[in-house]
């Protein structure tokens, strides 16, 4: 298993927004090499139910600090 993308989110007040933390981890994904198809893979997962289903998803490849 390759090591988690490491991304520097304050995840409160606006920073905790989806769309912002979908935007980071898609410009980190994209700087790290993932291809389209896994970038919108991903994204598509992460809009797949709730809040708490997003961060699960974000936490599975991204280090969150």
């Amino acid at each position: 298993m390759a090591d988690k993308i490491r991304l520097k989110i304050n995840l409160d007040g606006p920073c905790g927004n989806v769309f912002f933390i979908m935007a980071k981890c898609k410009r980190a994904a994209f700087d790290e090499g993932w291809d389209a198809k896994r970038i919108q893979d991903f994204l598509k997962e992460c809009k797949s139910a709730d809040y708490a289903h997003l961060m699960e998803t974000v936490r599975a490849d991204f280090d969150i600090d």
